[in-house]
C-alpha cells in the first residue's frame, strides 16, 4: 500500500512538472517579446545636411559660391520621433548654432524644422511645413511609397536594419533602413509603410541623411504625441497647387525645392 502511495505521488509530482513547465514559458513569454519587440517610445534623429557638397554641384546657385568658404560642410540637426502602435508624432528639436551667410543657407535647407503626425489607425497625417514666410498645415490621408526591400542589413542606433528603396516625384531615389524589432510601421518625415520602424533614411539627390542617435522605449507622453495645429489648413494637393505656382520661374531649383516639400 505504501508502495502504492509513493508511486502515486511520484507520477503526480511529473504530471505537475510537466505541466508548470509550459505554463511558466507562457507566462514569461510576454516579458521575453517585449524585450526583443516594441510599439512605443522615442526615437531621436540627426539629420544631416552636407551643405557644402550642395552648393558646389547646384547649377543654379552661382551667388551662393561666392559665400562658399563661409559654409560648413555639413549641419546637422536634431529631431525626435514619440510613437506608438496608433500614432507618431515627427518633431525638430535644436539645430547648430550658425551666424552670417551659413545660418541663412540652414533655414531654408531640406525639411526645415518639418512636423508630421500620423494617426495609424485612420492613416490620416498632419504634416506643418514651412514655404519661406509661409507656414501650411497639410491634413490629407498619409502618403503611400513603393518600396523595393533588399538584403543589406546593417545597425543603427543598436537595432539590426534592412534595406528598402523608393522614389519620390517619379526619379528621386530614397534608400531606406527600418527594423521589425519596433513593430510601428512609421519613420522621419512623412516615411511610412515598411514592416518595421525606418531608423535610417538617404536622399544622395538632396545631400541628405536622417539617422536614429538614441531609442529610448518609455511611453511617450500626451504632449509629445499632439499634432501641429499652427498653418494655413490645405489639402495635399491644394498644397502642391501653391508651391508649383509660387515657383513657376525658378528652372532647376524648382524641381528641387518640389522633392523638398514631398518629403
Amino acid at each position: 500500500m505504501i508502495q502504492k502511495t509513493d508511486r502515486a505521488v511520484r507520477h503526480q509530482s511529473c504530471i505537475m512538472k510537466n505541466i508548470a513547465f509550459p505554463v511558466l514559458l507562457w507566462l514569461a513569454l510576454p516579458a521575453f517579446c517585449w524585450g526583443q519587440f516594441s510599439r512605443q517610445g522615442t526615437i531621436t534623429f540627426a539629420r544631416k545636411y552636407s551643405m557644402k557638397r550642395a552648393i558646389q554641384l547646384s547649377e543654379n546657385n552661382d551667388w551662393a559660391k561666392q559665400f562658399i568658404d563661409q559654409m560648413p560642410e555639413s549641419v546637422t540637426t536634431e529631431f525626435t520621433l514619440a510613437f506608438n502602435d496608433r500614432q507618431s508624432c515627427y518633431t525638430f528639436q535644436k539645430e547648430e548654432d550658425l551666424k552670417g551667410f551659413a545660418s541663412y543657407m540652414v533655414s531654408s535647407s531640406v525639411a526645415y524644422k518639418n512636423q508630421v503626425w500620423d494617426d495609424f489607425t485612420r492613416h490620416m497625417s498632419v504634416a506643418q511645413k514651412q514655404f519661406y514666410e509661409k507656414t501650411y498645415l497639410i491634413a490629407d490621408s498619409m502618403p503611400r511609397f513603393q518600396w523595393k526591400i533588399e538584403d543589406e542589413i546593417r545597425t543603427i542606433a543598436g537595432y539590426s536594419c534592412r534595406k528598402a528603396v523608393t522614389r519620390i516625384c517619379d526619379s528621386v531615389v530614397v534608400v531606406a533602413f527600418y527594423t521589425n524589432q519596433i513593430m510601428v510601421t512609421g519613420g522621419p518625415e512623412s516615411f511610412n509603410g515598411l514592416p518595421g520602424m525606418i531608423l535610417g533614411i538617404a536622399i544622395p539627390r538632396l545631400y541628405t541623411t536622417w539617422f536614429a542617435t538614441k531609442v529610448e522605449l518609455d511611453p511617450p507622453s500626451g504632449e509629445a504625441l499632439a499634432a501641429p495645429s499652427k498653418g494655413s489648413r490645405v489639402t495635399r494637393e491644394t498644397f502642391y497647387s501653391d508651391i508649383t505656382k509660387a515657383i513657376k520661374d525658378w528652372s532647376k531649383s524648382g524641381a528641387k525645392a518640389i522633392w523638398e516639400i514631398t518629403l
